[in-house]
């Protein structure tokens, strides 16, 4: 088990199972698997899936209610002794101006996909790092109507909120993190209580939630404690465009091949086709054609110079 670490995985959407089987199976070896499902659901395929692909796996039921953080919570529970934890679930809503981004594969794929596993163990890993995510859902001091929530929160978990400043945290609240960090959030059955009364799809644009002021409260664990949220992945896939001050962006590409501007994640596209010599890409935010990209010096230039829109 020291050698291992814990992912924790509230499965809600069943029919995502082979997705996160697919990614976690290249890592079997180095992970133990809290897997929560829904006592509502109907969890046979899913839960034989799992069984059959890893040994290291501890299944739990739980209620529908507080979203994916009391799941989350009841897992933590049972991992608290892993040095290092990934809390994972399958979200199906999308992101972005035109509701076009599939955050869930950013946001696992950044920090858990291939290499991008052990670069995230390696972060956590050093002294100053206490969680890894994606570096483009990073977001600062963004509490929104949460406010007040949060200060309860703080006050009832032992928190001194006053020594918080940059009060970053990570949208969409998938994320690597050192397993201590978060001790201050395990057997508190007055929080948990709080959480469960929040069921079904919880929005917070009038008013302030549970869930997603500790969707924030997880993050300022960083800082709470003197340490960094690191992003990641690192891209080498560089595209220069002279129409932009730094005159290159970061190209990440993902799982399900579809891709992503790192630096503004609502450019989103999916990869036509990628050989030795070009790579052309779809750009789902825009309805510019096809944006094809040759490989020079190591950088990707767009062949559509003429275009007045281009990336």
């Amino acid at each position: 088990m020291k050698n291992k670490v814990a992912i924790l995985l509230w499965l809600y959407n069943t029919d995502l199972a082979q997705e996160f089987t697919d990614i976690l199976f290249p890592h079997r070896d180095n992970i133990s698997i809290f897997l929560g499902l829904c006592k509502d659901n109907d969890n046979n395929q899913a839960e034989s899936l799992f069984i059959e692909t890893f040994k290291h796996l501890d299944i739990n039921y739980f209620d529908n209610g507080g979203t994916d953080i009391l799941p989350t919570l009841n897992l933590l529970e049972k991992a608290q002794d892993y040095p290092f934890f990934f809390k994972l679930h399958s979200k199906k809503s999308n992101w972005g101006k035109n509701r076009h981004v599939n955050w869930r594969v950013i946001l696992v794929n950044d920090i858990l996909y291939g290499n991008n596993f052990f670069n995230t163990i390696l972060g956590l890993q050093k002294t100053d790092i206490g969680i890894v995510a994606s570096k483009s859902f990073i977001m600062r001091n963004h509490e929104y109507t949460n406010s007040q929530i949060i200060l309860e929160l703080s006050d009832l978990l032992g928190i001194d909120y006053s020594k918080l400043r940059i009060k970053s945290f990570i949208g969409g609240n998938i994320f690597a993190a050192k397993t201590e960090l978060f001790k201050p959030f395990i057997n508190k059955a007055k929080l948990k209580t709080l959480l469960s009364k929040e069921v079904g799809l919880i929005k917070d644009d009038q008013n302030g939630t549970y869930v997603h002021s500790m969707e924030r409260l997880f993050g300022y664990m960083a800082e709470y404690n003197n340490q960094n949220i690191l992003g990641r992945p690192i891209s080498k896939n560089i595209i220069l465009n002279p129409n932009i001050k730094q005159h290159r962006l970061h190209l990440v590409k993902l799982y399900n091949n579809d891709c992503y501007i790192q630096e503004n994640p609502n450019v989103y596209g999916q990869i036509i086709e990628e050989t030795d010599n070009s790579l052309s890409i779809k750009w789902k935010n825009t309805e510019v054609p096809i944006q094809k990209y040759i490989p020079h010096n190591n950088y990707l230039i767009n062949t559509n110079v003429n275009t007045k829109t281009i990336i």
